[in-house]
């Protein structure tokens, strides 16, 4: 991706070096980012971010080599809650990565947050930090809705903002129960 160009991925298989240059944004969700099939460590295979340009990883697995440059940021965002579905009037803790990198000239992570969306669309604040977390607890979620989306909003320095999203189970859906009864003509 170069220039201003945006590119997202989804649920998708990537055997190729990613990279981002000049202001592009290149986001991947729920995929995977391998070497290619002659590079068996991952060490030549890139995922790279360079100039301006935001690479985010969002719930995906990246088994390349990380490289980053002038301002150009690597965007990690994995959160999970550690029980699904919650019992009731439970709390969840919210756990995962939510992190920026980038070399010594990178704007570093202003904040981040996140934020729950319920299927009815009411928006309510979970959680928000102000550094790099890493595979660690992120916050408790005091009241987890069913089928609600997490939203995960991280700031750097500059003022640019990166979006990741789970959606979350949704309740199950009542089944009819056959009690035997039926109707007399």
């Amino acid at each position: 991706a170069q220039d201003r160009s945006r590119m997202t991925f989804s649920e998708s298989r990537l055997t190729c070096t990613l990279e981002a240059t000049d202001d592009a944004v290149l986001q991947l969700h729920n995929s995977a980012v391998e070497p290619y099939p002659a590079d068996l460590e991952g060490t030549v295979t890139r995922f790279a971010a360079w100039d301006q340009a935001l690479l985010v990883a969002d719930h995906t697995t990246v088994t390349t080599s990380p490289a980053a440059g002038g301002e150009g940021v690597i965007a990690v965002v994995w959160a999970e809650p550690s029980t699904w579905p919650p019992a009731e009037d439970e709390p969840v803790q919210l756990w995962g990565t939510v992190a920026m990198f980038g070399d010594a000239s990178a704007p570093s992570l202003a904040g981040w947050w996140i934020d729950a969306i319920d299927p009815w669309g009411r928006r309510t604040r979970v959680t928000e930090g102000s550094g790099n977390v890493e595979d660690d607890v992120l916050g408790t979620w005091s009241d987890p809705v069913r089928g609600a989306r997490l939203v995960v909003t991280l700031e750097d320095a500059t003022g640019r903002r990166v979006s990741a999203f789970r959606e979350l189970d949704p309740a199950p859906v009542p089944r009819a129960v056959d009690t035997g009864a039926r109707r007399r003509p």
